[in-house]
């Protein structure tokens, strides 16, 4: 099959990625809508939320009792991962469904171009409304995150909100607002993004000491410069030294942004829409809590806990299964696109999750792939994991890691050439689309400078740890 720049390698060994322009997977065997029929498609995606410290994912904490409620009476996709480990670049993959060669994105082009064809376009283009909620920087209205929302509300840039707490709060309150609006009505599309678990983890009561038992082993940590080493200096807290008190304050965010998510899902199932939407409930990315000596960060590796994510689909087209396929966050807006019935755009990697949501077992997906800001690669299965972890170099520098006996990815594995095969090869594949893809977008891009930041914006990302100063 012919490669599309797309998440999967479409190789023999890897399996077949989804045809562009529509619905994927079988989803056309399914009886067509009515004429005009415009479901609800809905997106709530909590920032830096790792699935392994969920309730949902079996966490031994109770962080996520409501959601895990919730996730019984849906799809529970157990091997979910972030395409781009870091917020803008998670969020440019989710919104175009591409990759970044396709969709231009990169570090020195860090934005939504306006070249991709976005979800809330595609979705506005059919007749939908569209509502967005939002509380990251990163995915500012300057930085092309807006296209396609008739209401887009930046969260950090109203002075009313004094803090996080009232910010997350807002965007509650807001997208309750949004949806009672909406009576029972079809053809909307809701996004709320919520900032919470991002560092620093400052939980509001009662959930700051929700979480207060200490480990066996519970390393004292030094104070940094960085991430690396021990708590970074902006996050740290005077008398705070120990790894737990850090994770503590991360798990009991988790726990505060569950009782938020509960309070929407009990108003879409009061409102009568819960039935008849979409719903997908996820992350951009997780957080690395001092594995391979990284702290409270994410983007710099592509090691498990930055990757994997909770994904989880609601309401019409799921049913309580828990589905060991693999997934990534380059599938939600085909997935939005199939269950609002509206043709993919061309370009797309991903493939609707829909089949699988309502119980299918068998998937040709093997694979999935990963990128970040430092130009690292990756290619994974249930079991192995390849990292390049400098493409760029003219001897890369490659490991191979084997998580069924090394869950912490700890230690490469240069022996298993015979493994590691199939794994090489696909690498090699996905970098050739990428920079062949990158060569088609590198013209848009010429002498292109990204947007200046608004005060707001910048005192935001400066507070999320993003930028050093503010003029």
């Amino acid at each position: 099959m012919k490669l599309r720049g797309v998440l999967v390698v479409a190789v023999a060994a890897f399996g077949a990625a989804a045809c562009p322009g529509r619905p994927s997977q079988g989803s056309a065997a399914r009886p067509a809508p009515e004429a005009k029929e415009r479901p609800p498609v809905i997106l709530i995606t909590v920032d830096t939320l790792r699935a392994d410290h969920t309730s949902v994912y079996k966490y031994a904490r109770d962080t996520t009792p409501r959601l895990a409620e919730w996730a019984a009476k849906g799809a529970v996709f157990e091997q979910a991962y972030t395409y781009w480990p870091k917020t803008r670049g998670s969020f440019v993959a989710i919104m175009t469904g591409r990759t970044a060669g396709e969709s231009g994105y990169s570090p020195k082009h860090p934005e939504l171009h306006t070249f991709n064809p976005t979800l809330a376009e595609t979705l506005q283009k059919e007749g939908y409304d569209t509502a967005a909620f939002v509380d990251n920087a990163n995915v500012a209205s300057s930085l092309g995150f807006s296209r396609g929302f008739k209401t887009y509300v930046e969260m950090w840039a109203d002075a009313a909100l004094k803090d996080e707490v009232a910010r997350t709060e807002a965007i509650t309150r807001r997208g309750i607002e949004y949806v009672r609006s909406k009576g029972k009505g079809d053809g909307f599309f809701l996004w709320l993004h919520y900032v919470n678990p991002h560092a620093p983890y400052t939980p509001p009561p009662p959930f700051d000491t929700a979480f207060t038992d200490r480990p066996k082993s519970d390393p004292t940590l030094k104070v940094v410069d960085g991430f690396f080493g021990g708590v970074p200096k902006q996050w740290a807290i005077p008398g705070k030294r120990l790894l737990s008190d850090y994770v503590n304050a991360y798990d009991g965010e988790i726990a505060y942004s569950d009782a938020q998510l509960d309070q929407v899902l009990r108003a879409l199932d009061a409102a009568g829409v819960l039935s008849r939407a979409t719903v997908i409930v996820t992350s951009d990315h997780g957080e690395s809590l001092g594995e391979h000596d990284y702290y409270f960060d994410h983007g710099a590796n592509l090691f498990d806990p930055v990757q994997r994510i909770p994904f989880i689909v609601l309401g019409r087209g799921a049913r309580a299964v828990r589905s060991g396929v693999l997934v990534s966050t380059l599938d939600i807006m085909p997935t939005l696109l199939d269950a609002a019935r509206v043709s993919f755009p061309s370009g797309l990697a991903g493939r609707s999750v829909l089949p699988f949501a309502g119980g299918r077992l068998e998937s040709t997906r093997d694979t999935l792939v990963g990128e970040n800001d430092r130009g690292h690669q990756g290619i994974w299965d249930r079991r192995y994991k390849l990292i390049d972890i400098d493409p760029r170099a003219t001897k890369s520098v490659r490991q191979f890691f084997d998580r069924s006996d090394d869950p912490g990815e700890g230690k490469p594995r240069p022996d298993l050439k015979d493994a590691a095969k199939k794994f090489e090869v696909g690498l090699d594949e996905h970098r050739d689309v990428e920079m062949r893809s990158a060569i088609r977008t590198r013209a848009q891009l010429e002498g292109k400078i990204s947007p200046p930041r608004s005060q707001a914006e910048c005192e935001q990302l400066k507070a999320l740890g993003y930028v050093a100063e503010c003029r």
